[in-house]
């Protein structure tokens, strides 16, 4: 398997549940599994805005770049 590229990206949390959190980067609202963010924290907060590390293939799909 190919190198994955990590991206680190901007989202302000809007909602979490056991699996997921939903983030907006002030244009695209998204799911991403907690699975998939690298530097995923259990101390993150709804309303903050984290940088998050994750999959640029995951980034692109959900078109956040």
């Amino acid at each position: 398997m190919a190198h994955e590229e990590i991206v680190e990206i901007d989202l302000e949390i809007l909602f979490e549940t056991e699996k997921a959190v939903s983030v907006t980067d002030g244009d695209v609202k998204c799911w991403i599994a907690k699975s998939l963010i690298e530097n995923y924290d259990d101390d993150w907060e709804k309303g903050n805005t984290e940088t998050m590390e994750i999959p640029e293939w995951v980034a692109l799909e959900k078109g956040l770049i």
